[in-house]
């Protein structure tokens, strides 16, 4: 569960109001109409919506179907989608470095929600690809939770992605992630996180996988959250 589908679906209602708000063939243009090339967002009646759109996370959305599709609803500013496009291949010319300035908010995040004693997810992000992991720990009500560096011949990655997306043989690649877990404790929800970690991950069997964090007292279902950032080396 990548986060970026959320705002694919604000995406899908907000051009739903642009619809309602076209013109008709052969009127004469206004200031609401230059929404066409500005974006939504810019128009006179998406100006209330700005600060929504800001707190999409736009870095998130790497599938090059999303782009496209990003670019023909013509929501956000041209300069928006400029700069968030060019940051993606930055990352994945420069080994999947990113300008992090701020953890919480331009960390890329997947989730998942743990419905059984073991789950697992497989995800990529600028050519790097990881094997997300939620585990019991024997008969107890702790769980565990590892990020392991995936490499390109992985039988847990699918064929297409294998041959159609890009990969970095970087050898390390230095990680900053934080797992948080929403869980139902004594009757409440808790969010419980291990903190903004570093690590490397590398290619080799000795340094692929995380520190393994454990949480006490988890009860399924749960949800977990893995935010994951890389530093320039």
């Amino acid at each position: 569960m990548n986060t970026s589908f959320s705002g694919l679906c604000c995406i899908g209602y907000i051009s739903s109001l642009t619809a309602e708000n076209t013109l008709c063939p052969h009127t004469a243009p206004s200031s609401a109409s230059s929404a066409g090339h500005l974006g939504f967002s810019r128009a006179a009646f998406g100006a209330n919506l700005a600060p929504l759109f800001q707190t999409l996370r736009l870095h998130g959305i790497t599938e090059s179907q999303h782009m496209e599709e990003m670019e023909k609803i013509n929501v956000f500013p041209h300069a928006w989608l400029h700069l968030t496009f060019s940051n993606i291949i930055y990352s994945i010319h420069n080994g999947g470095n990113m300008h992090i300035t701020n953890f919480s908010k331009q960390a890329v995040r997947f989730g998942m929600i743990m419905t059984r004693e073991h789950c697992t997810r497989s995800v990529g992000l600028y050519g790097f690809y990881f094997l997300l992991r939620a585990s019991r720990v024997g008969e107890s009500e702790a769980f565990a939770f590892s990020i392991e560096r995936l490499r390109h011949w992985d039988p847990v990655l699918s064929e297409s992605c294998r041959t159609t997306q890009p990969f970095s043989m970087r050898s390390d690649r230095s990680v900053c992630y934080q797992i948080s877990v929403q869980s139902c404790v004594t009757g409440e929800w808790q969010e419980r996180t291990s903190g903004e970690l570093n690590q490397v991950l590398g290619l080799s069997k000795r340094c692929c996988r995380s520190t393994v964090f454990t949480l006490d007292g988890v009860h399924v279902p749960a949800l977990v959250m893995f935010s994951l950032a890389f530093p320039s080396a």
